[in-house]
């Protein structure tokens, strides 16, 4: 596995802009600025204003690129797109290797140095309004909002809205967004990231583009981590959108549990991520083979281990038969309760093992996947190596271990949030916990 390895040229300019460049034998550019500033970093009355900034960022003017332009640029790349989080933004692009130096100017003047158009401004603002509204429209919104609540907290910074709040967005203004841009958008504040077949001449590109752009203000938010799940909490919500009119009695319901497990720098965070790829983590996983392949109680059923941002949780869910949602919350019980007791086979794990060194293998087949790897290296110090090693410890019992340790006792003492979106009337799940959210939010 040769091809494994995060061999980059890395570098900082003088005004702080952290750089990674690595030559693959490619025939594009794979690129991706980071700015460490987003949507947790607004104030009382700014929210949905980092997203909206974002928006303004690519398409309203620049000091050296005028709003067509900036349109025309943009548009000439096969790829470019950004993304608002909650403690960073990101711009993606990808690119032909002559188009680099292109690159490279816009996204340093357009990123740093904006000049926004108050006609673009206000479509913009537009747009976003019609965002927040598309995504708070969803028949599904308020319940994942109340779902996540009961995992993350109430008031916790891992809820704060990216698309923000509609009343913030409307009273929004040019210097309202570029106070906002002022406080964070700064070199030394950023990192950028090239993967591909890189002219020879990117380094002095760089700093021609960035070079000149003077240091600022920012400051990189670091999440909390999140509470521990405690004590069952059941949301059973009136799901109409689910419903069949045609056949009533075969509308499937939405299910959906969450419990908490390591993050992903805590020791024993690759048992729990191990633990929930025999769970539910693909085809051969023990919630896919008894709830759909021998029970027909759905068509899908997946999910995952997430250990990101210092919080850990297993999720999964699908839609199941809504006439037996009982025996579908029943039979996954038992597939953790086997978890808890029973040893599993080490060819099992063999075949997991197997499947890492694959996904490992295939990421490094692409820039994306390249670039990726080396965020991940900055953001949490994992390599591959440091990923196959640790995969290399798990041993049955430190599997069963594991979920002892993280999955839920049992279905009326055990500490999740489980959720169902039920088309039909006359549901008789257990155990009816929280009971002030199933009759707040039916």
């Amino acid at each position: 596995m040769g091809a494994i390895d995060l061999n980059y040229e890395e570098y900082s300019l003088d005004n702080g802009l952290r750089v990674a460049l690595q030559r693959t034998p490619t025939e594009t550019v794979h690129g991706r600025l980071r700015v460490f500033h987003g949507a947790l970093h607004e104030k009382k009355g700014e929210q949905g204003l980092a997203n909206l900034t974002e928006h303004v960022l690519v398409s309203g003017g620049s000091e050296n690129i005028s709003p067509d332009k900036a349109t025309f640029i943009r548009t000439s790349f096969p790829y470019f797109n950004a993304f608002t989080y909650q403690i960073q933004t990101k711009f993606f692009v990808d690119i032909l290797p002559q188009d680099t130096e292109t690159f490279l100017f816009f996204i340093s003047d357009s990123v740093f140095r904006p000049i926004p158009d108050i006609k673009i401004f206000e479509i913009e603002k537009q747009r976003s309004l019609r965002e927040n509204a598309d995504e708070r429209g969803s028949p599904i919104f308020k319940h994942h909002e109340t779902y996540r609540e009961a995992a993350y907290g109430k008031n916790s910074p891992y809820l704060h809205s990216t698309i923000g709040k509609y009343e913030d967005i409307a009273s929004a203004t040019i210097e309202k967004a570029m106070n906002f841009h002022s406080r964070g958008y700064s070199p030394n504040n950023a990192d950028l990231i090239l993967i591909g077949n890189l002219p020879e001449d990117t380094e002095k590109m760089i700093g021609r583009y960035f070079g000149t752009i003077p240091r600022g203000n920012g400051e990189r938010l670091v999440m909390p981590g999140s509470p521990s799940i405690k004590g069952p909490k059941m949301l059973h919500f009136y799901a109409p959108d689910l419903y069949d009119h045609g056949n009533p009695e075969e509308s499937n319901a939405g299910i959906n549990m969450i419990f908490s497990a390591p993050h992903e720098k805590e020791k024993d965070s690759v048992d729990a991520m191990v633990l929930a790829a025999l769970l539910v983590g693909n085809m051969d996983s023990r919630l896919f083979k008894t709830i759909s392949q021998e029970n027909g109680l759905a068509y899908d059923f997946n999910g995952g281990y997430d250990g990101s941002h210092n919080a850990g949780f297993i999720h999964f869910g699908g839609k199941v038969h809504a006439p037996r949602i009982d025996r579908a919350i029943e039979l996954i019980f038992e597939e953790m309760s086997k978890l808890k007791s029973e040893l599993v086979p080490k060819i099992s794990l063999l075949g997991l093992k197997r499947n890492m060194m694959y996904n490992i293998a295939k990421i490094f087949e692409t820039n994306e996947g390249r670039l990726g790897a080396i965020e991940n290296y900055w953001d949490t110090d994992m390599t591959p190596e440091i990923a196959l090693a640790n995969m290399d410890k798990i041993t049955p019992e430190s599997i069963r271990e594991a979920a002892n340790k993280y999955l839920p006792s049992g279905r009326a003492t055990g500490n999740y949030v489980l959720m169902i979106r039920d088309p039909l009337k006359g549901s008789t799940v257990e155990p009816e916990i929280s009971k002030e959210y199933i009759s707040e939010h039916r």
